[in-house]
């Protein structure tokens, strides 16, 4: 008895050191019941939770290692100097930009109706990130510029869906219930197996991944076309 009373003092004085933590927890329980605007609410009213300490870092390792290759292979036939500065480019910005993205798509992974959070996840938030994307790139002077925004929304309709879908399994996330990113890669190759599957099962996803790729490509066409005359007129 005495053991256990001690094992039971102890949990409680660690708690009670720790408010955030069981505010963190209690919010945690709330949010299992959110909808879609009240996530969203949320995401607007009290930026410094949802947004800063909910920052993945998971998703910015991954996601600027991953997006930094695509850019850097993609840029290679403009030389290795303008390939080695696009992969820069690209590694900073998603270092930062994927961890907000990371720590948004988690709070959502929760959200009621499913559908409607799926859908805000795969179309709203990469309209709001490919195009942050896309002025730097452009501002910067990256060489094939439509190319390697192409490539990184190709990149985006195949990853951001599987990220919410892991998500919803507790993997790739840094709250509550997170494991170590060694223990979340160890699941990724049963979560493709099991994700591809879905997609076989729900079509419609397929098509609705189709029908952005084709908005984006033909957004970039005219851009494309004015890169491609000379600036001086000559």
């Amino acid at each position: 008895m005495r053991r256990s009373e001690r094992i039971r003092t102890a949990m409680n004085t660690n708690e009670h050191c720790r408010p955030s933590l069981i505010e963190d927890r209690r919010r945690e329980t709330e949010r299992i019941e959110e909808t879609v605007g009240q996530v969203l609410r949320s995401l607007c009213c009290e930026p410094k939770r949802y947004l800063l300490r909910r920052w993945n870092w998971k998703s910015a390792l991954l996601s600027s290692i991953v997006r930094a290759a695509i850019f850097f292979a993609v840029n290679l036939t403009a030389g290795h100097t303008a390939a080695l500065a696009a992969m820069i480019r690209e590694f900073s910005f998603r270092a930062v930009a994927s961890g907000f993205y990371g720590g948004i798509t988690e709070s959502f992974r929760l959200a009621k109706p499913r559908w409607a959070a799926t859908l805000t996840v795969l179309v709203s938030l990469p309209i709001l990130n490919h195009s942050a994307e896309f002025l730097l790139h452009w501002m910067l002077g990256t060489a094939n510029l439509k190319t390697s925004i192409l490539a990184s929304v190709c990149f985006t309709i195949l990853s951001t869906g599987f990220n919410l879908f892991a998500m919803r399994r507790e993997v790739l996330i840094t709250q509550q219930n997170s494991r170590s990113l060694a223990g979340d890669l160890k699941l990724i190759p049963g979560l493709l197996f099991t994700y591809c599957c879905a997609i076989l099962r729900f079509p419609w996803t397929g098509l609705l991944y189709l029908g952005i790729l084709l908005r984006w490509r033909k957004a970039l066409c005219p851009f494309s076309s004015e890169r491609a005359e000379d600036p001086l007129g000559s």
